[in-house]
C-alpha cells in the first residue's frame, strides 16, 4: 500500500489544488492512500468523511504540518480535530498533545531553511523525520540520517505536494494495507514499511531539479543574483538554495531504506 504523508490542499492551506483534484492525482500516479496535511490545520471528521465517500477505494488519511518557528513538524492522526499553536518556547506541548490523542509526529524537511534546527529535541523529540520531500536540503543527507539513529527517529518521506503533478513523488510503501489512521500510525511505528518514488515522478523531479539548479550555478558562477536568474527562466524555489550550498536534487540512497534495519538508538555522547 504506497501512501504520501505529505499533501497540501487549496482549501485550508497554500496548496495549489482542491483536495478533491490533489487525490485524483494521487490515484492516478498510483497511490493507494494519502495523508492531508494542511499548515496548521487538520481536517475534521465530517470534512473526512465526505472525501471518502467522494473516493471510496482511496484511503483518506487526517493530519496537519504544524510550524514551529522556521521548523515544521506533521502531526498524523490522532483524536484531535484541532492542533495546537506552539513556538520553539513551547513546543513540549506540541509532543503532550501528540501523546493524549494517540497522533505520531515527524520533523518535516528537517534543516529546509539552514543548518541548525529551531526545535530543541530535548524538549520534544518526534517519533520521525522526513529524509525524502520536495523541500528536504538533499545536502545535508547525512546529517538527516545521523539525526534520525542519534534520536531514535524512523525515517519516512512524503512529497509535501502543492500541485497535483507532484502528488506522490516520495511515499511510504507498507507492508500491508491500513484502513484508518490508527493502523498507519501502528505501521509507521513498528517500521513495516520502506520509501518509493514513482519512476516517471522521479525522471520529471530530477529534469527539474538539474535544470533550475544548473542555471542558477551558472549565474552565480557569472556574478549574477537573484534577478538575473529570475530572468534567464529559473523558478524561484531553486535560487536560494543554491547559493547557500544546498540542493533539492532527489537522493536514489533513500529509495526502498526500510528503516527499522538501517535506523538505530544511539545514546548521546
Amino acid at each position: 500500500m504506497r501512501v504520501d504523508l505529505h499533501v497540501q490542499t487549496q482549501e485550508n492551506s497554500d496548496g495549489k489544488a482542491p483536495a478533491a483534484e490533489m487525490i485524483r492525482a494521487g490515484i492516478e500516479h498510483g497511490l493507494d492512500g494519502l495523508v492531508i496535511t494542511d499548515h496548521n490545520y487538520m481536517l475534521t471528521r465530517a470534512e473526512q468523511e465526505a472525501l471518502a465517500a467522494q473516493f471510496p477505494d482511496f484511503r483518506i488519511f487526517r493530519g496537519a504540518e504544524v510550524s514551529v518557528g522556521v521548523d515544521h513538524v506533521l502531526v498524523i492522526g490522532g483524536e484531535a480535530e484541532e492542533v495546537p499553536k506552539v513556538t520553539p518556547e513551547t513546543v513540549a506541548e506540541l509532543g503532550e498533545f501528540a501523546r493524549r490523542g494517540g497522533a505520531l509526529t515527524a520533523l518535516a524537511h528537517p534543516f529546509w531553511r539552514g543548518p541548525e534546527l529551531e526545535i530543541d529535541l530535548d524538549e520534544f523529540c518526534p517519533e520521525a523525520i522526513d529524509a525524502a520531500s520536495m523541500n528536504v536540503d538533499t545536502g545535508r543527507f547525512e546529517q538527516i540520517v545521523g539525526v534520525a539513529r542519534e534520536w531514535g527517529m524512523h525515517i519516512v518521506a512524503g512529497t509535501d505536494a502543492h500541485n497535483p503533478r507532484e502528488v506522490g513523488l516520495f511515499h511510504i510503501v507498507l507492508d500491508e494495507p491500513v484502513e484508518e489512521e490508527a493502523g498507519l500510525i501502528r505501521a509507521i511505528r513498528a517500521g513495516r514499511y520502506c520509501i518509493g518514488t514513482f519512476e516517471a515522478l522521479w525522471r520529471a523531479r530530477v529534469e527539474e531539479v538539474g535544470f533550475n539548479e544548473g542555471l542558477a550555478r551558472q549565474v552565480i558562477q557569472e556574478g549574477g543574483g537573484r534577478e538575473h536568474y529570475l530572468q534567464r527562466g529559473g523558478h524561484p524555489a531553486f535560487f536560494e538554495r543554491v547559493a547557500r550550498g544546498g540542493s533539492h536534487m532527489p537522493r536514489e540512497e533513500f529509495i526502498g531504506l526500510r528503516t527499522a534495519q538501517a535506523v538505530r538508538r544511539v545514546r548521546r555522547g
